[in-house]
């Protein structure tokens, strides 16, 4: 019987099907992405010499390489540690598909809507008032179907790169350096590679938000604090779940933050 890290007939294949599957829908998400990214940029695209829409069909293939890289090394790694997307594993490659919880799936959904819910009272109650009477300005307002059509690329793309890329390869190389006399990495390297993904995933909005504000000390801990703890949420599912239910909860985040709450 193959193992679900070990697949293709030959066993050569080594992920990267699957890898390829993911880069190709990653891909398709950059382009759903447009409408919300020519609001928000909309003064730094006017000053590009290249007809938009050459520029995003580059940016879609610049998305594909990029993804076609990072997951096959996150699949590489988290076969090491347990870290998978045993779903799209399934389909892909024709496996058994794994158990299917509806319960699980709607604990994630909640997780996620409730991270939204967080993560807007905090800005609201707690940075915007702060940012206002530093004369930052509000959130900019982008329409809710906009905000639908960028719910995918943040579920699906950022999970591929926060979770299944960065948080495997943080996982086993905390495995190899720690502990590797252990079959496995032990809860503390889990929760140290989904803190630190986390961190990075705050970070990496950090270029949008420099699109709309200065980047105060103020800016940044908003930025920063807010999405990595939603990051640490949709680590620990991915950890115990794969990365489709982040994904999940991820975009269930998103719903509230960009469609319920638009603007």
């Amino acid at each position: 019987m193959l193992s679900p890290f070990t697949v293709g007939r030959s066993g050569r294949d080594r992920h990267l099907r699957l890898a390829v599957f993911w880069a190709g829908i990653g891909a398709i998400t950059s382009l759903l992405a447009i409408p919300y990214v020519l609001d928000l940029f909309s003064a730094k695209l006017t000053g590009t010499h290249l007809p938009l829409p050459i520029l995003f069909f580059l940016q879609a293939v610049e998305a594909f390489v990029v993804l076609l890289f990072a997951v096959w090394a996150g699949l590489g790694t988290g076969s090491k540690v347990g870290l998978d997307s045993p779903f799209a594993r399934a389909l892909v490659y024709g496996l058994p598909r794994p158990p299917c919880s509806s319960k699980r799936l709607g604990v994630a959904a909640a997780l996620g809507a409730a991270v939204g819910a967080v993560m807007l009272g905090g800005e609201r109650l707690l940075f915007m008032p702060a940012m206002e009477r530093a004369g930052l300005g509000a959130t900019p307002r982008i329409a809710a179907w906009k905000g639908l059509l960028v719910s995918f690329y943040g579920g699906i793309t950022e999970e591929l790169l926060l979770r299944l890329f960065a948080m495997s390869v943080l996982a086993w190389i905390g495995w190899r350096l720690f502990e590797r006399a252990r079959p496995a990495p032990s809860a503390v390297v889990y929760w140290a590679a989904n803190v630190m993904a986390a961190v990075l995933f705050g970070v990496g909005h950090l270029p949008a938000a420099a699109s709309i504000w200065p980047l105060t000390p103020l800016v940044v801990a908003r930025v920063v604090i807010l999405n990595a703890a939603g990051g640490v949420v949709f680590g620990a599912i991915f950890w115990r779940w794969g990365v489709e239910h982040a994904m999940v909860s991820h975009f269930l985040t998103d719903i509230v933050l960009h469609v319920i709450f638009a603007g």
